[in-house]
């Protein structure tokens, strides 16, 4: 799959793992009523096969353990360009100056609803995002 992209489109091919490397992760820790650690992260990715950008977010314990995972595909049904966007939303996704906040209406309770992330400049969200969990 990825061979394929690196013969027919070395440019995106090049773009994918130059985003591999920078990949970010944001981690934000938040405490629950049990006082249980949660380590919160945020990745992204480009399935070239669909043409979808992969959201993913994942819920784990302090001591590693996951707790959720949440994920979104925002293909051409939602961009009539993904391959574009997902060159735009990269350079949001890598940019550290942007706050991440996790909101998950389930409070970290063992219930299965979409969590929202959105990338915050001050008070304003760039950009936000609702996963659903998988």
């Amino acid at each position: 799959m990825a061979e394929e992209l690196k013969k027919k489109n070395p440019k995106a091919y090049a773009q994918m793992e130059a985003h591999k490397l920078a990949r970010r992760e944001a981690a934000l820790a938040v405490w629950v009523p049990e006082d249980i650690k949660h380590q919160w992260s945020f990745d992204y990715d480009w399935d070239g096969n669909k043409s979808e950008i992969i959201l993913k977010a994942v819920d784990r314990q302090d001591d590693g353990a996951l707790i959720k995972k949440w994920e979104a595909r925002l293909g051409k049904d939602k961009y009539k360009d993904p391959s574009n966007e997902y060159d735009r939303l990269s350079k949001i996704f890598d940019d550290k100056s942007y706050d991440v906040v996790f909101e998950d209406p389930s409070q970290g309770k063992d219930i299965k609803l979409p969590v929202t992330i959105k990338f915050m400049k001050g008070k304003n969200a760039k950009e936000s995002f609702e996963l659903y969990y998988v």
